[in-house]
């Protein structure tokens, strides 16, 4: 490994650095029925890593939106300690659910006492895993559970992007749901078709810029043929907001891949063996 060695000002002793490569750490998010989020931090494939035993581990995580900071201390004592129970995911309490698309978070090995690292990562990005399946990739939608709901699905518009809403009868997670033939052929295109209609009313476009709602927009305008939105809201001169914004669903419900993940569920259900009614 190739280790940064960094000579101290004013001292003839050399300080040596370890840099940890992104790819060597995972870091997932959890968040719980009623909101409050956590980061599952997994370093098991670093407790080999030349780290001093007497540092003390840390996150930083920084939100590029608002160009904020936080801190959090990861596990107890000090790395020497901590490294015979990396074998299992460290999870740290954060409060409220992180955006993948503002977020970057850095793994700091510091000094006891001191605000000197020996060890970092780069910056590290939470993986985008919700929904997937409408851009291969990339989310449009966020998801989250509520215990408290009576509806098994219920699509939520807030300013970081559309969000669905998982009751008790709901899909238990994001990728559970993109395996649900009804959620993906129903209640996606619906979700679709509301989150336009409210960019449409948006008659100033004020709203519905930041986070989830930018990848969404442009994949509406592309669907569509379209250069910008304001092309699609040029649609309402002949046309009312609800035609608008069927045609849009419609675009999403016919794009290649979207239509092939569809298919192939619908003849997973299919296929299914008949349960015998006594």
């Amino acid at each position: 490994m190739k280790l940064k060695v960094l000579a101290s000002v004013g001292r003839l002793t050399a300080e040596t650095i370890v840099p940890i490569p992104n790819d060597q750490v995972e870091i997932s998010q959890e968040v719980d029925a009623v909101g409050e989020a956590s980061l599952r931090v997994d370093l098991s494939r670093i407790v080999h890593f030349p780290i001093p035993d007497k540092a003390e581990v840390f996150l930083q995580v920084k939100n590029n939106h608002l160009m904020t900071r936080e801190g959090f201390r990861v596990g107890e004592g000090s790395w020497g300690e901590m490294k015979p129970k990396a074998a299992n995911p460290f999870v740290v309490p954060v409060g409220k659910e992180r955006s993948p698309l503002k977020t970057e978070i850095i793994v700091e090995f510091t000094k006891p006492g001191e605000n000197k690292y020996v060890a970092h990562t780069g910056h590290i990005r939470l993986p985008d895993t919700q929904a997937e399946v409408m851009n291969g990739g990339q989310s449009y939608f966020r998801t989250r559970r509520n215990e408290k709901s009576k509806r098994p699905v219920m699509m939520i518009m807030e300013p970081d992007g559309p969000v669905f809403e998982f009751g008790p009868m709901g899909p238990k997670s994001g990728p559970m749901a993109e395996t649900d033939f009804s959620f993906c052929a129903i209640a996606a295109i619906d979700g679709v078709e509301k989150a336009v209609t409210y960019m449409l009313f948006d008659e100033e476009d004020e709203k519905y810029h930041d986070g989830y709602w930018e990848g969404f927009r442009n994949k509406v305008v592309s669907l569509m043929g379209k250069k910008k939105f304001s092309d699609i809201r040029d649609m309402l001169q002949s046309s009312t907001v609800e035609e608008v914004a069927l045609d849009c669903a419609r675009a999403f419900f016919n794009d290649r891949n979207f239509y092939s993940h569809i298919r192939k569920l619908y003849q997973q259900q299919v296929e299914e063996p008949a349960i015998e009614q006594e």
